[in-house]
């Protein structure tokens, strides 16, 4: 007769199963409501060249009208507001993956930028900004002559 070691089955691989049923679950019938006071964040891309900087910022939905963008102190800030489209609020959503609200997103600006002169551009919904760089101003240097 052989001798067979007894293992118990072990709750773990059920519970995880569950977990990412609920999980998925979740996810797929999610019921969000977004007021018009609730904020996003838009996804933002910065890349430097020689040159100048460049912003760019996706805003589908959103017209040039609905987005302010204001430099001061060294602080440049991008902000505005993408309404919301439903028109009942009786509806039952299952699903709610835009976000609508207000949004605000700010950049220091390097020592280096001209803030006078910072160009914006807003096509199919991606605005785009390009800051242009100075040159650095060198400092006089004076040699001075030993006796």
């Amino acid at each position: 007769m052989t001798l067979v070691k007894w293992t118990p089955i072990t709750r773990r691989p059920i519970v995880n199963m569950i977990d990412e049923m609920d999980r998925w679950m979740n996810q797929a019938f999610r019921r969000t409501h977004f007021s018009k006071t609730d904020s996003w964040l838009p996804p933002v891309d910065v890349k430097e060249n020689d040159k100048n900087y460049d912003i760019s910022l996706d805003l589908p939905g959103l017209n040039k009208k609905d987005v302010t963008i204001e430099v001061t102190d060294g602080i440049l800030v991008i902000s505005g507001e993408r309404k919301s489209t439903t028109e009942h609020d009786d509806e039952c959503s299952y699903c709610n993956e835009i976000n609508y609200g207000k949004f605000s997103r700010s950049f220091n600006l390097p020592e280096n930028v001209n803030e006078n002169d910072i160009k914006a551009k807003f096509t199919n919904g991606v605005l785009s900004l390009t800051l242009n760089k100075v040159e650095p101003v060198k400092p006089d240097v004076k040699q001075i002559e030993i006796n």
